[in-house]
C-alpha cells in the first residue's frame, strides 16, 4: 500500500464534519470533532478555503462547505442520472408548447448554468442552443430559478461573484436590483426572461426539487419573444406543471408546484 498523506487525511476529515443538521461550524467545533489542534486546523481549513472547498460566513465567521466542493458533487451524482431522467419531460412540453425546451444545472466553480439538456421544436425558426452551453445566470430564466431557492448565505456567494455583463437594454446589471427580481422569483414559482440575454427571445423557467427538497435544476422553454408573450399565461402553467412532474419524478415530495400565472 503505498503511503498515506496524513494531511489530506486530516483535511478530508474536517470536511466530513460537515452534514445537513451541521451547514455551518466554527473552528473550535471542528477542532473538537476532529481532534485536530488548532493551529493546524487553522492551516488546513485556510488550504481549503483558497481553493474553494470551504467558505467562511463574515457574520458568523463559521465555515461552511464551498461551492467547489458543492459542484464536484454535482457533476459526479447528478448530471448523467438528471439528463437520463429528464428527457421525456422536456419532449413532452416541446409537444405541450411548441417550443424548444430545455433543462439547466448550476456550474458553481464557472458561475454559470449549464444547459444540460435541450430538446429543438421544428419551427422554422426557433432557439436552438446545444447540450452542455454555459449560460450566465443573472440574464437567463434558468439562472434566476437556480439562485432563487439556493440557501441564502451560497445564493449571497455567487452574487457577488457575478460580473453582471450587460447584454441588452432589458439585462439587469445593478446587484440590489437582481436580489429583489429574486424574491420575485420565489414567491411567484417561475422565472421569465424577457430579451435581457438576447434581443427578441424570452424563456420561461420553473424550478426542480429532488428528494431533499432542493433546487437541482432548472426546467423551461424558449422562444420569439412576441410569441411566447401572447400566450405567456397558458405557457408558464404547463413549464411549472411539467417541472412539478418531473421532480416528483425523482422524489420530490413537497408541496404542489404548479401555479397560476398572475400577469398583468
Amino acid at each position: 500500500m503505498s503511503e498515506i498523506n496524513k494531511s489530506v487525511i486530516k483535511a478530508l476529515q474536517i470536511i466530513e464534519c460537515f452534514n445537513s443538521d451541521d451547514t455551518e461550524l466554527s473552528l473550535a467545533e471542528l477542532c473538537r470533532r476532529t481532534g485536530i489542534s488548532k493551529a493546524a486546523a487553522h492551516r488546513l481549513i485556510s488550504s481549503l478555503a483558497s481553493r474553494g472547498f470551504l467558505e467562511q460566513n463574515p457574520e458568523t465567521h463559521k465555515y461552511y462547505i464551498g461551492a467547489v466542493a458543492f459542484q464536484i458533487g454535482m457533476r459526479c451524482l447528478r448530471a448523467d442520472y438528471l439528463k437520463q431522467r429528464v428527457t421525456v419531460y422536456l419532449e413532452e412540453l416541446m409537444r405541450l408548447t411548441g417550443e424548444t425546451s430545455h433543462f439547466g444545472v448550476l456550474d458553481m466553480v464557472e458561475k454559470v448554468a449549464i444547459q444540460l439538456h435541450n430538446v429543438e421544436c421544428n419551427r422554422p425558426v426557433r432557439v436552438a442552443v446545444r447540450d452542455g452551453t454555459r449560460v450566465p445566470l443573472h440574464c437567463t430564466a434558468i439562472g434566476k430559478v437556480l439562485l432563487a431557492w439556493m440557501e441564502p448565505d451560497l445564493m449571497e456567494s455567487i452574487i457577488r461573484r457575478l460580473e453582471f455583463r450587460k447584454y441588452t437594454d432589458a439585462t439587469i446589471t445593478d446587484p440590489n436590483e437582481f436580489r429583489k427580481h429574486l424574491e420575485i422569483v420565489r414567491k411567484q414559482g417561475y422565472a421569465l426572461n424577457c430579451c435581457e440575454g438576447n434581443e427578441g427571445v424570452m424563456c420561461i423557467s420553473a424550478p426542480v426539487f429532488d428528494v431533499r427538497n432542493e433546487v437541482i435544476g432548472g426546467l423551461g422553454i424558449s422562444g420569439n419573444y412576441q410569441d411566447l408573450y401572447l400566450r405567456m399565461s397558458e405557457l408558464i402553467e404547463v413549464v411549472t406543471e411539467i417541472a412539478s412532474n418531473f421532480s416528483k419524478s425523482i422524489g420530490y415530495k413537497g408541496s404542489e408546484l404548479r401555479v397560476k400565472a398572475n400577469i398583468v
